[in-house]
């Protein structure tokens, strides 16, 4: 007998070759239904039943269902397991999902088991363990094993009662994840240089090449969905089957199963759900696959489609942030799919910004401070900001609240996802020998102004004079000395010149 876990809805051939050798198929899924079933021993999906309330169960969430009814008890001691799978998942958190979890957190938190201790040793873990530990720790570094290699080892972590094989495991895990994060990174970059130099525009991306790893495509594809905000699908291209396997992603707009669906005859396999999904296809149907998509994107999306919307919750002041309000917002976890964290926007002007993130800088963090209270901030590959931020300008953020831990010592934090800066800025360059280097080329409507006829080859030099007869404001005026004298030329005058002043 095999009995699946996680797939199986759409394996109507593996299901027919499996009865022809007289083996029973069992299958528990929980992926979109396709219009033929497999012709399998039995099904067990949330979606088949009429009866069954709950229809967004996790992979791991049918399994443990079907492992409660075979043993005839609930089996609590899986849901430190079960809590894993559900969040790695990216399941709503709500409903049955959410009891599980919120209980699972619990287990996972208490587990005696020798592998989880020593994963969560690895991942710095203390204290109540959250749904944040398994989506950025946890979750990333088993599912690296599988994307990589034999999955078997992720299990035999899991199962070890030896806490030193646990160690080796955990620390071979971690060096996989290493170099999946490296891998991905790679594709990433490869992915995004195809997409930027294809000459025609694609309302669904669609990006192909031999030797990628298949085990990574997912992640890319959430890549540059997050980049372009638009439906992303990536493949690896065998050439010696001449098939292309790989992995997609979606905006909430865009239902990725429903619409390739459509084109089923394009496939080998095909199966998912809404914004996630795999498949197979013949290599020469791609460009065929591209235009059908584009065709459908260009008749359901809209201009407002392809820009992200972020839904605020209420507006905040610096001064209202503390512990206390972190621990009432708290109360609404485990936060995820279908039960997302609070987001909060607020007005107001950073002490300090800086970047950081090693040597590609790319996370902005800044420092907020308001009738004595002090709160830092940080936006995770929000770096390429740090050019357009002015310290001591007043500028709106987009955020969740969150708690930052260090030796011991609790503080609020805020998670920045947006920025925006609606005022006048003025960026003071006087004393780096680089400044040179803030120019962005691509602005055509900026200006350089010298009160005293400096000269430059490489830079368009002009008079005051000049740019106030020009009829429009310009975006950048770079003042590259001082008058000798202010003329009656106020602050005021300045700003109504230009939105930044360097």
């Amino acid at each position: 007998m095999i009995i699946t876990v996680d797939n199986g809805v759409a394996g109507v051939e593996e299901v027919a070759v499996a009865n022809e050798l007289g083996i029973d198929v069992i299958i528990t899924d929980h992926h979109e239904m396709q219009e033929t079933l497999p012709d399998a021993y039995a099904i067990i999906h949330p979606k088949c039943s009429d009866q069954y309330p709950f229809k967004e169960l996790a992979g791991v969430g049918v399994a443990f269902k079907f492992a409660e009814h075979l043993l005839g008890y609930f089996p609590k001691q899986f849901l430190d397991l079960v809590v894993i799978g559900t969040i790695a998942d990216l399941v709503p958190l709500i409903d049955e999902n959410r009891i599980l979890v919120h209980y699972g957190l619990q287990a996972l938190t208490r587990s005696e088991r020798k592998g989880l201790k020593a994963l969560k040793k690895l991942c710095q873990m203390e204290g109540n363990a959250t749904e944040e530990d398994i989506g950025f720790r946890i979750g990333p570094r088993l599912n690296a094993v599988g994307r990589l290699q034999d999955a078997n080892i992720a299990v035999d972590l899991l199962l070890t009662d030896d806490p030193h094989e646990a160690e080796k495991f955990a620390n071979y895990i971690q060096e996989l994840n290493t170099e999946r994060q490296k891998i991905v990174a790679d594709i990433t970059k490869d992915a995004i240089e195809m997409f930027e130099q294809t000459e025609i525009n694609q309302n669904v991306i669609i990006v192909a090449k031999e030797g990628w790893n298949q085990g990574v495509l997912g992640i890319v594809a959430s890549k540059l969905v997050q980049t372009y905000y638009r439906p992303a699908i990536v493949l690896t291209i065998d050439p010696d089957t001449n098939q292309a396997k790989g992995s997609a992603r979606s905006i909430d707009a865009f239902d990725m199963f429903h619409n390739c669906m459509q084109y089923k005859d394009l496939f080998t396999h095909f199966g998912g759900h809404a914004q996630a999904a795999g498949m197979t296809l013949p290599s020469e149907n791609i460009d065929l696959l591209q235009q059908k998509l584009d065709e459908i994107a260009n008749e359901q999306l809209t201009n407002d489609d392809y820009r992200p919307v972020l839904q605020v919750n209420g507006e905040i002041m610096i001064s209202d942030i503390d512990m206390k309000l972190l621990e009432t917002i708290d109360q609404l976890a485990p936060f995820g799919m279908g039960n997302p964290k609070p987001l909060f926007h607020l007005e107001a002007t950073p002490s300090d910004i800086i970047q950081i993130g090693g040597a590609t800088k790319n996370h902005l963090k800044m420092k907020f401070a308001e009738d004595g209270v002090q709160i830092d901030s940080i936006g995770f590959n929000l770096g390429s900001k740090f050019p357009l931020l002015a310290k001591q300008t007043p500028i709106e953020v987009i955020g969740e609240l969150q708690v930052n831990e260090w030796n011991g010592i609790r503080k609020p934090q805020i998670m920045i996802k947006d920025v925006a800066v609606t005022s006048w800025q003025l960026f003071d360059f006087r004393g780096s020998n680089n400044w040179n280097k803030q120019i962005d080329s691509n602005q055509s409507n900026q200006f350089f102004v010298s009160f005293n006829g400096m000269e430059s080859k490489d830079i368009p030099i002009s008079d005051l004079d000049t740019i106030l007869s020009n009829e429009k404001s310009v975006d950048n005026l770079y003042l590259l000395d001082l008058p000798r004298s202010i003329g009656g030329k106020s602050e005021n005058c300045y700003r109504e010149l230009t939105s930044s002043g360097y």
